[in-house]
């Protein structure tokens, strides 16, 4: 028993399609001087598809039996993102600080559907409704995300700097007692380059 690895390859039908979007559009507007508000949006969409079809006349490689003749499988996701901040800078001399705030708001669906099919009478009709087995699926999921955020930052004749942020998360994903999440934190530079010790005269 021989296979032809090149009748294989030219006689099963494996293909796949994919279309993808991804579109942003933001609003950029300064209410008053020092004070600048910002609108977000994001979409991004996927769509793919994989049609497999296995001949009828390659029965004789009896290790291509195994599974299904035929296999439809489609997905679609839908994932879109909205951000809302309010930003807020100033200089005082040598003091420089920059306040942001905002909230986001993230939610994806996810549909997946699977056919496959067995026992085709003939290679003129390769849809799944032709194969005289037939098995089909769909899976659907979603999941959402809020956020909440507030950062300070703050630095001196720019040379030390202090940053700290807050971030609240309410997720899907979380745990059914527990949707909410607080993730702090904080930091400290100093940029030694700008010290005169070390600045070439």
């Amino acid at each position: 028993f021989v296979v032809n690895p090149v009748a294989v390859v030219n006689e099963v039908k494996d293909k796949q399609f994919t279309n993808r979007l991804i579109s942003n559009a933001f609003l950029d507007y300064g209410i008053i001087p020092d004070f600048n508000y910002k609108l977000s949006f994001g979409v991004e969409m996927n769509d793919t598809r994989r049609d497999f079809y296995r001949p009828q006349r390659l029965e004789t490689l009896f290790w291509l039996r195994f599974g299904p003749d035929a296999v439809s499988v489609s997905s679609s996701t839908v994932n879109w993102l909205v951000e809302n901040t309010l930003s807020y800078k100033k200089s005082f001399g040598d003091h420089n600080l920059n306040l942001l705030a905002g909230y986001s708001s993230q939610k994806e669906d996810i549909k997946v559907t699977n056919a496959t099919g067995r026992g085709f009478p003939n290679d003129l009709v390769t849809t799944i409704n032709a194969a005289q087995d037939t098995n089909s699926e769909t899976r659907q999921e979603q999941w959402s995300l809020l956020s909440y955020l507030f950062r300070a930052q703050y630095n001196f004749n720019s040379k030390y700097y202090l940053s700290a942020a807050i971030r609240r998360d309410g997720s899907s994903r979380f745990g059914t007692d527990n949707k909410w999440g607080n993730f702090p934190s904080a930091s400290v530079g100093w940029r030694i380059s700008q010290e005169d010790f070390l600045v070439e005269s």
